[in-house]
């Protein structure tokens, strides 16, 4: 069983796109869980074979839509 790794980015018009990394598979969706049956999906057609693979995808500690919290030194002080 082969694995294939992705690369999970936020899209420029919103949502979530991922791409393998050495294969020519690319999807994309509006949420992670929708990504995820959008990748399974799409490596099922790159390969016709029949093998299964093994799919990553990165973790987040955040959701991939929401930008990480600011340092407190770039929060503005309240007056």
């Amino acid at each position: 069983m082969d694995e294939i790794i992705f690369v999970v980015e936020d899209a420029p018009d919103g949502g979530l796109t991922a791409r393998a990394v050495g294969e020519s598979i690319f999807t994309q969706a509006a949420t992670m869980p929708e990504l995820h049956d959008r990748v399974r999906d799409a490596v099922r057609c790159h390969f016709e074979d029949g093998t299964q693979r093994r799919l990553t995808l990165p973790s987040c500690t955040w959701p991939l839509q929401t930008p990480p919290p600011k340092p407190p030194s770039a929060i503005p002080a309240k007056a």
